[in-house]
């Protein structure tokens, strides 16, 4: 024990740090051992807190090679006395210290498990053996000067009730606004959140990026828990969504970020929502029609007086799909990105292959294309339904 107190008072006792928290020495260290077989000594006790999942510790820490000749001389037992023969190779200073979230193992393998364990405040010894450390046996002397709080999940409040969905999502409403609109499917939704896992380490936010996320409802942009909740929401209200990992990342996870088969817990607030401007069908009142061999009908609003459309040629084009009942199910003019194509490449269903081929730049045309040339019996669920006849109304922008 005398050796520890000779190496505190060498390693810190000149420090130029401006303690935020009091630190006492111990007049007994005890050496413990954590679950995976880290050991560590305490030989000052600070009154600072305890880091949470998801804290930035802010720590010195000089860290040693033990030699594995000296070791197999005098036993690891022995490593406090050994410390000083062994070569640094990890430091940091008190005046540039090193700031590691907790639980992210962004330090060395071992030195994460103990800073769950230390005050801001403490000095330690920690020792980690060749067998928890792919690097051999090391030995850091460590300071935590302080503990940078990570933002925390909301707290369900009395009278808060948690709303279980039949999918299985579970929601409570801590702020509501009743007197907005819901978005409706293709409304974009701009929401800021706070992403956690059950433990409370949180894996991601909107709040420090200062701008809340955008997407489109209805579009699977985002996790299908999020689709659900985000509907229920009106502008303004807040709530905490519990969401269970089928309809979150499911049995994979995200790799380096969410676990596989996560239960995951949002803070959300529903900031803005702005409302789809509905696209309108082209009129095809006096339009020149034509059949390809396939069965796609193709309606002549507008001729241009461009380039015509060919095998092998690039063609682009704004769109826009409809159903027969009139639903959009997608747009290039809604996304503003027109879309290209290279003609005879099969990159595109059959009726928009044979309908474009009658086609030149500046066309407005209407293709009426059934299931046969387009996505067959079995449709593509759950955009395109089985058997589904398509009305793409389409403006050619370039060929070339």
């Amino acid at each position: 024990m005398k050796t520890l107190a000779l190496l505190t008072a060498c390693f810190f006792g000149s420090a130029l740090f401006a303690q935020k928290y009091a630190s006492t020495p111990v007049k007994k260290p005890a050496r413990m051992k954590t679950a995976s077989g880290i050991e560590y000594t305490v030989t000052a006790q600070g009154n600072g807190p305890k880091p949470l999942p998801g804290d930035k510790v802010v720590a010195r820490a000089v860290g040693r090679q033990l030699d594995s000749a000296l070791i197999k001389k005098k036993g690891e037992v022995n490593y406090v006395k050994l410390y000083p023969q062994c070569k640094v190779v990890d430091s940091s200073t008190v005046k540039q210290p090193g700031t590691h979230t907790v639980g992210k193992n962004e330090v060395v393998q071992g030195l994460d498990e103990v800073y769950k364990l230390l005050n801001a405040g403490d000095k330690a010894v920690v020792y980690i053996p060749a067998t928890a450390n792919p690097r051999g046996a090391l030995i850091y002397e460590v300071e935590v000067l302080d503990i940078l709080p990570a933002r925390r999940p909301w707290a369900v409040q009395p009278g808060q009730d948690t709303i279980t969905t039949a999918s299985g999502l579970q929601y409570v409403i801590y702020h509501t606004n009743k007197d907005s609109a819901l978005p409706k499917k293709g409304d974009e939704v701009h929401m800021h959140y706070a992403g956690f896992l059950t433990d409370g380490m949180p894996f991601d936010n909107s709040y420090d990026r200062g701008q809340a996320l955008p997407f489109k409802l209805g579009k699977r942009q985002v996790i299908p828990g999020w689709e659900e909740a985000a509907a229920l929401l009106h502008k303004g209200d807040k709530a905490k969504l519990i969401i269970p990992s089928k309809l979150a990342y499911g049995d994979r996870g995200y790799p380096g970020l969410i676990p596989p088969k996560a239960t995951l817990v949002f803070d959300v607030e529903l900031v803005d929502i702005k409302q789809k401007m509905p696209i309108k069908q082209f009129d095809i009142t006096g339009a020149t029609k034509e059949v390809t061999p396939g069965g796609t009908e193709v309606y002549f609003i507008q001729r241009g007086t461009g380039p015509a459309a060919a095998p092998g040629k690039r063609v682009t084009v704004h769109y826009s799909g409809f159903l027969e009942n009139g639903e959009m199910f997608d747009s290039s003019v809604e996304r503003g990105a027109p879309y290209p194509v290279t003609l005879g490449q099969r990159a595109v269903i059959a009726g928009w292959e044979e309908g474009l081929l009658k086609a030149r730049q500046g066309d407005k045309l209407r293709l009426v294309i059934p299931y046969t040339q387009g996505y067959g019996a079995a449709g593509r669920p759950p955009t395109i339904p089985p058997k589904a006849t398509l009305l793409f109304d389409i403006e050619v922008v370039n060929v070339q």
